[in-house]
């Protein structure tokens, strides 16, 4: 763990890990005064890149996120998202742009738990913690009850880097806890629109002098001036209600033509998950044929999952129903905890 204070107080737990030095010379380049800092894209969506942007550019990212979220003076933000991507890079630039305390953790999929006994910094800022999880650490967290309790004492929680099922949707909704979901990307600066979660979700609300409109291919584009001249084109098809609000309906590059019929994979993966046939983690994916072009196929994360193609046919449209099942041990993940389909499929298709 490292802390670092508003006050500039310095407690490293571990001098020897590699990652805790790496963060802090992020604080060291920031007090030093850089000006240029990268970021790489995880390459769950395409291939991996770096972006590189100004001091000037994250401190207005910083004041639009500081603004939404009501970030003051002792405050704490908790780092436990890989840094040298966006998301955590980011959480470590706002607590040291706006002179907030700061924890950084090595990520893992419950980084509540590796806090030990140092759990107890959450408990001396009891609703002054920012906390920011993939939806996959944040279910493990709410599941566990020697690490949920900790969730109690956020000012705010911010979910992104993946979607969030209809499930998690009702079960955070439920809660109670201040939860949001942001949306972004490496490109845009992390988010750049957000939302409180509850059940049924409302549209997503842009952060200040951010506007959004839609392209001729039906996909979101943002006009974001102090990242980009030009509007920032996005694969994510969207429906837009005014040009701060508006819903995200998939991806462009998550259709496949399957003999003539257009098959939008995400919106058939909520309704497999919402039928609760089977509860290991899954995918959609379009694989070539020769016939069809491509062939829906499911992937499933475990060789004991017991569903079959029966089983959906009983509840899905005609041209829904998965042409294959493939069951495979373990899935490849990107090191901010997102599925790498691509990666994941060429793999089964190798062996």
């Amino acid at each position: 763990m490292l802390f670092f204070g508003a006050d500039g107080e310095l407690i490293l737990s571990d001098p020897s890990s590699v990652y805790l030095q790496k963060a802090k010379r992020v604080i060291d380049d920031w007090d030093s005064g850089v000006d240029n800092f990268s970021f790489f894209s995880s390459g769950s969506t395409g291939e991996p890149k770096t972006y590189v942007f100004t001091r000037k550019q994250i401190l207005t990212s910083v004041s639009n996120t500081a603004s939404y979220f009501k970030l003051t003076k002792g405050d704490l933000l908790l780092c436990n998202l890989p840094i040298d991507f966006v998301a955590g890079k980011m959480m470590m630039l706002r607590a040291l742009a706006l002179g907030l305390d700061l924890i950084v953790l090595e990520p893992s999929k419950n980084p509540i738990l590796d806090l030990g006994k140092k759990t107890y910094f959450l408990k001396e800022y009891r609703s002054k913690v920012f906390f920011a999880f993939t939806p996959y650490q944040f279910l493990n967290i709410l599941e566990n009850n020697n690490s949920s309790e900790y969730l109690r004492y956020a000012k705010a929680i911010l979910l992104g880097g993946a979607g969030i099922n209809e499930d998690l949707l009702k079960t955070i909704s439920d809660s109670g806890l201040p939860v949001y979901e942001g949306y972004g990307m490496t490109e845009t600066l992390t988010h750049i629109a957000a939302r409180k979660i509850k059940y049924p979700a409302d549209p997503f609300e842009t952060l200040s002098n951010i506007t959004v409109s839609l392209n001729k291919k039906s996909c979101l584009e943002i006009n974001y001036p102090a990242l980009s001249d030009t509007k920032l084109e996005t694969n994510d098809l969207a429906e837009v209600y005014t040009n701060k609000t508006f819903i995200i309906k998939g991806r462009r590059d998550q259709i496949i033509n399957s003999g003539g019929i257009k098959l939008n994979l995400l919106d058939i993966e909520s309704k497999i998950r919402s039928l609760n046939l089977f509860n290991e983690n899954f995918f959609l994916w379009g694989i070539n044929d020769a016939k069809l072009g491509q062939k829906l196929v499911l992937i499933v994360e475990s060789k004991e999952c017991s569903i079959e193609i029966a089983d959906l046919k009983k509840f899905l449209g005609k041209f829904e129903v998965p042409k294959e099942i493939i069951k495979v041990d373990k899935f490849i993940y990107t090191p901010t905890f997102k599925i790498n389909k691509a990666e994941t499929i060429n793999e089964y298709l190798s062996t």
